[in-house]
C-alpha cells in the first residue's frame, strides 16, 4: 500500500494531519523573528591611508602597491579594488563567503587583514599617514537627527554633540553614535616676515619653540616627611592669549621676544571643511545612531 491509498482510505486521520499542518504553520508564522531593516553582512572593508602632498600617481606607486601586494597574500581575498586621489588612498577589500559565513568568522577575516595591512606599514614612504582599516563603515543608522542652534557658535554646537554623544551611548540598545558635519577647529599662526627679519627670528626657530609647549613630562617628586607627593606643573598653552605669551628666542637665544609681536594668532575653522549639512538654512551637525544586533530600532528610538 503506497502513502496516497492510505490517506485516500482514512480521511479522518488526513483531515486532523492537515489542521495540525495548518495550526503549526500559522503559530510559526506569528512567531518567526521579523526586521524593518533585515540583517546581512557586509564582506567588504575599506583601508584609508593619508599621504599629504603627494599625487594620484605617488599614491598608486607608494601607498596603494605594497599594501595591495601584502593583501594578496590572503587567499580568503575575492577582490581589491584601489582608488588614488591627490594626498589620499582608499582601497576596498572584498572578503569570500566561504571563508565568513557568520559575523565571528568575518571578524576573525578583518584582524588578518589588520596584520597584513601592518605588516606593509613599514614599506610606505615617510609622511604617510598610519592605514586605517575600516569594517564597520556600512552600518544603517536606524535614527538620523540634525542638531541646530540659532545664535550659538560652531564650537557650541560642538561641544553639545560631544555631550549628547556620550549620553546616547549609555542608552540600551545604541551599539555606535556618529556625528557628521562638525568643523575642525585650529589656531593659526600666520607670521610676519618683515618683523621676524627685523627682530633675526626664523621660521624655524618659532616653530622649534611652538612645539616645545605642553610637552608632557615628569616633574618629580617632593618628599615631605614619611610621605612622597607628586608633582604636576600647570599651565597649559591651550588658548589664543597664551600661544601670543610664548616666548620665541633671538639671534643665540639670550633675548627673547613674545610671539604676538612676531605673528598673528587666531582661532578658526579650517577650510575647505570635509562635510557641511545644513537644516532650514542653518549650519547643523548631524547625529547617526545605529542599535545593536538583534534590538529593536522602535524600541531604541
Amino acid at each position: 500500500m503506497d502513502i496516497t491509498s492510505f490517506f485516500v482510505r482514512n480521511k479522518l486521520i488526513s483531515t486532523i494531519m492537515i489542521v495540525l499542518a495548518l495550526a503549526w504553520g500559522a503559530s510559526a508564522y506569528q512567531n518567526m523573528p521579523r526586521f524593518e531593516d533585515p540583517e546581512f553582512l557586509i564582506r567588504t572593508a575599506q583601508i584609508v591611508t593619508e599621504y599629504p602632498g603627494a599625487s594620484p600617481q605617488e599614491i598608486a606607486d607608494e601607498i596603494n602597491d605594497p599594501i595591495e601586494t601584502s593583501i594578496q597574500g590572503m587567499q580568503e581575498v575575492d577582490e581589491i579594488r584601489s582608488r588614488a586621489y591627490y594626498g589620499a588612498s582608499v582601497i576596498d577589500v572584498d572578503i569570500k563567503h566561504a571563508f565568513s559565513p557568520d559575523q565571528d568568522s568575518l571578524q576573525l577575516m578583518w584582524s588578518k587583514l589588520r596584520g597584513k595591512v601592518e605588516d606593509a606599514e613599514r614599506q610606505l614612504p615617510p609622511g604617510a599617514g598610519k592605514p586605517v582599516v575600516n569594517d564597520d563603515y556600512g552600518d544603517v543608522f536606524g535614527l538620523y537627527y540634525l542638531i541646530t542652534g540659532e545664535g550659538f557658535t560652531t564650537q557650541e554646537l560642538d561641544d553639545y554633540a560631544d555631550e549628547l554623544k556620550k549620553s546616547l551611548l549609555g542608552i540600551e540598545g545604541v551599539a555606535k553614535v556618529e556625528t557628521l558635519g562638525r568643523q575642525q577647529e585650529a589656531i593659526f599662526v600666520e607670521m610676519s616676515r618683515a618683523r621676524a627679519a627685523a627682530l633675526g627670528v626664523s621660521s624655524n626657530d618659532v616653530y622649534a619653540d611652538l612645539a616645545r609647549q605642553n610637552t608632557v613630562l615628569s616633574a618629580g617628586t617632593l618628599r615631605a616627611g614619611d610621605q612622597r607627593l607628586m608633582i604636576y606643573p600647570t599651565g597649559q598653552i591651550n588658548t589664543v592669549e597664551a600661544i601670543e605669551n610664548v616666548m620665541v628666542s633671538i639671534g643665540d637665544g639670550s633675548e627673547f621676544v613674545r610671539l604676538a609681536e612676531l605673528a598673528n594668532v587666531t582661532r578658526g575653522s579650517i577650510e575647505p571643511a570635509f562635510a557641511k549639512v545644513f537644516h532650514d538654512g542653518q549650519p547643523a551637525i548631524a547625529l547617526g545612531i545605529s542599535n545593536v544586533s538583534g534590538s529593536n530600532v522602535a524600541e531604541v528610538g
